[in-house]
């Protein structure tokens, strides 16, 4: 091999090297600058989680600062709540004690012997929901002018915990008020009107006595923290029998038959589910004989 031939392989070979060699740098280069951005972008993260913290932090106490000043707002407000106003559990079996004795005793006493299936469930549904509304426009007067004074739609649950504990510290007293409201003699007359009762006193005695206790429980409910929810649109329904979420009135319905709601779910919290039900839907089979179909 000549001297030229000899140079130029040399050459060739530490070109070569140093091709590999600047591949080496620019791979070093491109895995620090992406060492760094992923550094840069943690600490941006962290930076934005501490903010994020500080404003929580903010918000929290401006929160306590306006429930407290709810407090100033309400009258005779008691951060304890009283002794007389029952707790969930004792709410529980008083609701329990309505459905089971005093809605289901009406039903057998007087609606069964006398009334269909369509004046039966009127008969629930129109003082049902007569009764709730009664109880919203009871409360809905304070409600809503704390709600347009402080802008607190969003920050809503708070205030209304605060509002809860108020109520129920003097629920006798408001309970007493609530009653005025209320018409029972109108209310009755409303009923009487589409189902035709006969005079016997007894019955009027009997739907006035019932009329009150619904009431009771509605307003009982509202004031509850968790709210406990009726879920009046469901009466009427028909559904498949299933008792888990169903409680048969006559005792004699089979898993899957046909069914109608004659009276509806008392839930707490938002969603019906399992864990959430109080009282079951009280149903009887859609080919339950009543006197009147």
């Amino acid at each position: 091999m000549s001297r030229n031939q000899i140079f130029t392989h040399s050459s060739n070979k530490n070109s070569s090297n140093d091709f590999i060699f600047d591949e080496e740098i620019n791979e070093e280069i491109s895995y620090k600058e992406m060492k760094n951005r992923i550094n840069t972008k943690i600490r941006s993260i962290y930076t934005q989680n501490i903010s994020l913290e500080e404003e929580n932090k903010i918000l929290l106490k401006e929160i306590e600062t306006l429930k407290n000043n709810i407090h100033e707002m309400i009258p005779n407000f008691s951060s304890n709540t009283s002794n007389s106003f029952p707790m969930l559990t004792e709410l529980q079996i008083k609701i329990n004690d309505y459905i089971k004795l005093i809605c289901q005793d009406i039903f057998f006493d007087l609606l069964q012997p006398n009334f269909n299936f369509e004046e039966v469930i009127y008969f629930y549904k129109s003082i049902f929901n007569n009764i709730s509304k009664i109880t919203i426009d009871y409360f809905s007067p304070i409600e809503n002018i704390i709600k347009e004074t402080l802008f607190i739609d969003i920050l809503w649950e708070p205030i209304d915990n605060v509002l809860k504990k108020s109520y129920q510290a003097n629920w006798k007293i408001y309970y007493n008020e609530f009653q005025k409201n209320i018409d029972y003699l109108n209310l009755m007359n409303e009923i009487n009107n589409k189902l035709k009762l006969n005079s016997d006193k007894n019955n009027f005695v009997m739907i006035k006595n019932f009329l009150e206790k619904t009431s009771e429980i509605f307003f009982l409910c509202y004031i509850c923290e968790p709210k406990i929810n009726i879920n009046i649109n469901q009466i009427g329904k028909e559904v498949k029998f299933n008792n888990l979420i169903h409680d048969s009135m006559d005792g004699f319905i089979k898993s899957k038959q046909n069914s109608i709601i004659i009276l509806p779910v008392f839930y707490k919290g938002k969603d019906i589910n399992n864990e959430s039900i109080i009282i079951k839907s009280q149903v009887l089979g859609k080919d339950y004989v009543l006197p009147g179909d």
